[in-house]
């Protein structure tokens, strides 16, 4: 009876244990495991393989990735804006902050909006009047997608003055 109890003891400990490590390939590609290489750095995520396993969510569905949170504060879902000038102010809530070789990349309608971004506050300029969806996205160094938020749908009309 006690090997057995040592070895689960051994196991949980293990399990609780687990990292996630960041490491820069030869090809200056970011990489990440739960499994340390040469030069990895531990990210300081514990990683819990004891639990369910993860699953891949839907198309607009997001994923966190490597981040705690990740997802869009404003526009709220379903939301309709009234604004002349086609201005929509975009709000992420993104924990921890981005990670180094990180930046944001904002996608509407399917579209990325022009340049990478580092801040989690932005304006996206010349959205036209009717329906729209919106993503945020975290990218890496080489512009692969390593987290996503759920897609948010938003309407922008035509202001009640003009």
């Amino acid at each position: 009876m006690r090997p057995v109890l040592l070895l689960t003891f051994v196991l949980v400990a293990t399990a609780a244990a687990a990292q996630v490590y960041k490491w820069v390939d030869s090809a200056g590609g970011v990489n990440y495991s739960d499994r340390p290489v040469g030069g990895a750095q531990a990210l300081g995520i514990p990683l819990n393989k004891a639990g369910p396993p993860v699953q891949m969510p839907g198309p607009g569905l997001g994923s966190p990735g490597p981040y705690e949170q990740f997802e869009i504060l404003s526009p709220e879902a379903d939301a309709t804006l009234s604004h002349a000038g086609g201005e929509v102010q975009v709000g992420l809530l993104l924990r921890p902050p981005l990670f180094d070789g990180h930046g944001l990349r904002i996608v509407a309608d399917g579209a990325p909006v022009a340049g990478e971004r580092l801040g989690t506050q932005l304006r996206i300029q010349g959205m036209s009047f009717g329906s729209h969806q919106l993503q945020a996205q975290v990218i890496d160094a080489g512009g692969a997608t390593v987290a996503s938020t759920p897609m948010v749908h938003f309407h922008i009309r035509r202001p009640d003055n003009l």
